[in-house]
């Protein structure tokens, strides 16, 4: 559970650092929370799908930007070497 809980507190550093993304996420919380609340499971289910799917995209532009941003400053760290 401990490696679960630190894996999301370092998800939700990544995340809120993408503008918007906060308002997105809350919204699908609502959701889920509204789906649940009027017992429909088939919505909350989908709702839920959307918010990871929501999440692990915007995870993934977010390693692939920050892997680009190592691999921008490894080259020029070894230029600079040359």
């Amino acid at each position: 559970l401990a490696a679960i809980r630190a894996m999301q507190t370092e998800v939700l550093s990544l995340f809120t650092s993408i503008a918007g993304s906060a308002e997105v996420a809350a919204a699908h919380h609502l959701e889920i929370a509204h789906s649940i609340a009027e017992q429909d499971a088939d919505a909350a289910a989908d709702a839920m799908r959307t918010h990871i799917r929501y999440t692990a995209d915007r995870v993934s532009e977010l390693l692939a930007d920050t892997a680009a941003h190592s691999a921008e400053e490894g080259g020029a760290d070894s230029n600079e070497r040359r």
